[in-house]
């Protein structure tokens, strides 16, 4: 598995999969970083396969359930649920058609699963004349997803409230992670912006920008080592207690 990272100041690498590769390259204005991997590829036992909602380099994907059969499963419209860390909003054009929705599996010139082939997982496709905005409850510095069969026509808009909105496209995304192919490979990708915001806009000029959000979850390491920080604050909290009471016990 290779991880890449692209920032706009020292190139740092990452400690991850079996090949951890850096580079450094130009960003977007107001994009602090641009970290993806190549998934679902087809006869690489190394790359990631991924057929449902998972957890992966610190990256937790929406789980939106399965379907039974290929294609639109639902369409526009506003959703939010206690499940997710944002709300869905799901608009097309007067032209929209197909429309930009839920959908499952892969039609010929409609939508290609972001997820391993055969996977009847549901995912989020902006289509031509249409768009997906994701609202956060809470304001963020980066914005994770699975990007399916990444497309130079695809575009990812953040703001807060609805100011600042950093653009980053596939053309981004294809020139930060080597040996991705345009309109081939899925990519695990997680942006990082230099300011808080709350909206995510995705859109695409031709069918189609398929994706999946995701959450930053803590690596067991973090948390093993917030716990012990912990430990020692607590530790040293009672010690100077004690020394400021004159317990000697």
């Amino acid at each position: 598995m290779k991880r890449f990272l692209v920032t706009s100041a020292v190139v740092m690498g990452l400690a991850v999969g079996s090949a951890a590769v850096a580079f450094a390259g130009a960003l977007p204005a107001g994009v602090s970083s641009i970290t993806g991997e190549i998934v679902n590829q087809p006869g690489t036992p190394s790359v990631p396969s991924l057929t449902t909602g998972f957890t992966v380099d610190g990256i937790s994907l929406l789980n939106f359930g399965t379907a039974t059969a290929p294609g639109l499963q639902s369409g526009p419209g506003t959703g939010a649920s206690a499940s997710y860390p944002m709300g869905i909003n799901i608009e097309n054009g007067g032209s929209a058609s197909p429309p930009s929705g839920f959908y499952a599996g892969s039609t010929t010139d409609v939508a290609t699963t972001p997820f391993a082939t055969g996977s009847m997982q549901e995912y989020l496709a902006a289509q031509a004349d249409g768009s997906i905005t994701l609202t956060f409850n809470t304001p963020q510095t980066s914005f994770n997803l699975l990007w399916g069969t990444v497309d130079a026509y695809n575009g990812v808009e953040l703001s807060f409230n609805g100011l600042n909105d950093p653009t980053v496209t596939g053309t981004d995304i294809l020139n930060s992670i080597p040996d991705l192919s345009a309109g081939e490979n899925s990519a695990l990708v997680s942006i990082g912006l230099d300011q808080s915001f709350n909206t995510v806009t995705l859109t695409s000029s031709q069918p189609a920008f398929e994706f999946d959000p995701g959450v930053s979850v803590p690596e067991p390491g973090s948390l093993a080592l917030l716990g012990a920080g912990l430990l020692g604050l607590g530790f040293a909290m009672i010690r100077r207690r004690k020394s400021l009471t004159g317990d000697t016990r």
